[in-house]
């Protein structure tokens, strides 16, 4: 501790801290600001198959008394990854989901919701699911099971008010903590004012104690805001990994 108290007086690792903490505290600011974020999240896995080599009148795959020649599970989820609800009268054209030939959609429903009194609805078409329309605050998701026959290449269609385009998620089914991002930037900002207010003031003297402490508590809030922030990402990607086999 004294060996930290003794790198804390020396100006210059003051002045980068000072850097650093408006560096954060302006980044921060900027990622907490108030937007709209519609993303999807993707899982497509091929359940059933006949090899090209195999001859189809000897051996077939029936979908509702049909032949199939390669059943495929698409997993969808919808989510606002912002931190501004998204309405629904936000929305000038519906979400859509559509697969170029020769993909042929067999099944599709809501499988899961959250919270779970999101009540969406949509509709299956012949290679196209369309989302209806609804209401989804930040953190709300969904999540489409679809079976399909034959893969194709999906487009997604929407025309939603505050955004621009919708973006395909990696991992999470959950955006990243906007609250986490206000809170450090408000105790960023009061921690500067501190600092330059009691040294202009002469409550306290430069380098000294009670500046070391305000850097200190500083640096111990932005490190369990990161933390906390980095265990909640964790554990969203092992439930979507989980929930990901379970589908399976």
């Amino acid at each position: 501790m004294q060996d930290l108290v003794t790198i804390l007086r020396d100006p210059m690792v003051r002045t980068i801290l000072a850097i650093v903490a408006i560096c954060l505290t302006v980044s921060l600011f900027l990622a907490g600001r108030r937007r709209k974020r519609l993303s999807y999240l993707l899982s497509d896995t091929r359940v059933l198959s006949v090899h090209g080599e195999v001859n189809p009148s000897r051996v077939q795959i029936l979908f509702d008394g049909e032949p199939v020649t390669e059943v495929r599970l698409v997993i969808i989820t919808v989510n606002n990854l912002g931190n501004e609800p998204i309405r629904l009268d936000d929305f000038e054209r519906p979400l859509r989901f559509s697969w170029s030939e020769p993909a042929k959609i067999l099944t599709a429903e809501v499988i899961e919701v959250n919270p779970e009194t999101l009540k969406p609805t949509i509709k299956a078409g012949v290679s196209e699911i369309v989302v209806d329309p609804l209401l989804l605050n930040p953190g709300d998701w969904l999540r489409i099971r679809t079976l399909t026959n034959q893969a194709g290449k999906l487009s997604v269609d929407a025309r939603v008010v505050g955004v621009k385009r919708i973006t395909k998620a990696v991992a999470s089914v959950k955006g990243a903590s906007g609250k986490s991002f206000r809170l450090g930037a408000i105790i960023g900002a009061l921690a500067l004012s501190l600092l330059l207010a009691g040294r202009r003031l002469g409550f306290w003297a430069a380098n000294g104690q009670a500046e070391q402490r305000i850097i200190l508590f500083y640096l111990t809030v932005m490190l369990v805001l990161l933390y906390e922030d980095m265990k909640a990402a964790v554990l969203d990607l092992v439930s979507y990994f989980k929930n990901k086999n379970g589908l399976r």
